[in-house]
């Protein structure tokens, strides 16, 4: 088999999986999670951890 033909069968063999997992709905839900939660976080000026938490509380 070619290389081009074996990534067209990868690519898919993908495609399928997302349209199979995408189907059952619970994924979109997630999806949908993920964005609200990459929204507030960035919403609160991206902190990135306790630690720098911690010493921007000590700064203000």
């Amino acid at each position: 088999m070619s290389r081009e033909v074996w990534s067209a069968a990868q690519a898919l063999a993908v495609a399928f999986t997302l349209v199979a997992n995408l189907s059952r709905g619970f994924p979109l839900v997630s999806l949908a999670v993920a964005g609200l939660l990459y929204r507030a976080w960035t919403k609160a000026g991206r902190p990135r951890g306790i630690r720098n938490l911690a010493a921007e509380a000590e700064v203000e």
